[in-house]
C-alpha cells in the first residue's frame, strides 16, 4: 500500500440545499400569478354590455317640469280688479236732542165686562102632591118594610112653604117610632133638609140636618142624605135616608120612588116604603 492510499478518506457530504423555486414563498406566489392571469384573461373574453338603442320612433320629447294647463270647455276670461276708491269720512253732524214728551197718565180702570151667568140644566119638577092633613099623634102610619118584600105606601104631605114631608112609623123591636122626612121642592139639592123622630105621643125626640147627594148603590140610583143629630134623645145611629130609582129611569122623580132608611154607609136598607 502506498503512501497515497494511506492518505485519509474524504467525509460525506451532507444534504443538498432544495432550490428556490420548491420553497413554499416561491410555490405561493406562483399560484397567486396564474390566478391574477386567469382573471384578466376572463375579462378579456366576455361579451360587451348591451348600449341603450334610441327607441324607434325618434328621439323623446323633453319632459317639461311644469304641468301644461287643463283645457277648459268655455274658459273665463280673467276679471279686471278695478282699485277701490277710498271712503271719504263724513262731516260730523250736529246731534238733536230727542223732544222729551210729557208722562203720559195711566187710563182708569175699566169695568170688566158683564159675564153670562152659567146656565144650569132646568130643574126636574116633581108631579104636583096634593095636601094632605097631618096625622094627629096616635094614629098608626105605614110601617116600613124590609127591601124586595110587600112594601107599603107612603103619601106626601105638602107643607104651607111649598116642601114635602113623607111621614112614616119603623119598629126599633121594642117600640114604634114616627119618621119625618123634608124633601125640597123644586130641586133635591136647593139646600139642607130637616128630618125628626117623634114618639107614639109625638114628642121630637131625635132632630138633624142634611143635604141630598147623587149616589149610586147595589139597590139602584139614589138621592140620599146622611143626617147630623143635632138631638139625639131615642140614642139612634147614624142612618142614611134615601130615595131610590132604578139606573135606567130617565129621571129622578119623588113620586114612584122607593123611601129607604138605610145603614150610615147608604150600602144596607133597613125599612123601605114605595112613595105615591
Amino acid at each position: 500500500m502506498s503512501d497515497h492510499d494511506l492518505q485519509a478518506a474524504p467525509a460525506p457530504a451532507g444534504p443538498a440545499p432544495t432550490p428556490f423555486w420548491k420553497t413554499p414563498w416561491a410555490i405561493g406566489g406562483a399560484v397567486v400569478v396564474a390566478l391574477f392571469i386567469g382573471y384578466q384573461m376572463a375579462q378579456r373574453t366576455q361579451p360587451p354590455a348591451p348600449q341603450p338603442q334610441p327607441p324607434p320612433w325618434g328621439k323623446p320629447a323633453p319632459v317639461d317640469p311644469k304641468p301644461a294647463p287643463l283645457p277648459l270647455d268655455n274658459p273665463v276670461p280673467p276679471v279686471p280688479i278695478q282699485p277701490t276708491p277710498l271712503v271719504q269720512p263724513l262731516p260730523p253732524q250736529p246731534i238733536t236732542p230727542a223732544p222729551v214728551e210729557a208722562p203720559v197718565e195711566p187710563a182708569p180702570p175699566q169695568p170688566a165686562p158683564p159675564q153670562p151667568a152659567p146656565v144650569e140644566p132646568p130643574p126636574v119638577e116633581p108631579p104636583p102632591v096634593a095636601p094632605a092633613p097631618v096625622p094627629a099623634p096616635g094614629i098608626r102610619l105605614p110601617v116600613l118594610a124590609a127591601w124586595g118584600g110587600d112594601l107599603p105606601v107612603l103619601v106626601p104631605i105638602r107643607r104651607p112653604d111649598g116642601n114635602v114631608e113623607i111621614r112614616f112609623d119603623i119598629s126599633t123591636g121594642e117600640q114604634v117610632l114616627r119618621g119625618i122626612l123634608q124633601v125640597l121642592m123644586p130641586r133635591w139639592d136647593l139646600g139642607e133638609v130637616r128630618m125628626a123622630v117623634e114618639n107614639e105621643a109625638g114628642v121630637v125626640l131625635n132632630e138633624g140636618f142634611g143635604r141630598y147627594r147623587y149616589r149610586t148603590g147595589p139597590q139602584g140610583v139614589m138621592q140620599a142624605v146622611q143626617p147630623v143629630w143635632v138631638r139625639n134623645d131615642a140614642n139612634l145611629r147614624d142612618l142614611c135616608f134615601a130615595f131610590i130609582v132604578p139606573e135606567t129611569a130617565e129621571s129622578h122623580l119623588l113620586s114612584g120612588s122607593t123611601m129607604c132608611v138605610m145603614d150610615a154607609n147608604c150600602e144596607q136598607p133597613l125599612g123601605c116604603g114605595r112613595v105615591q
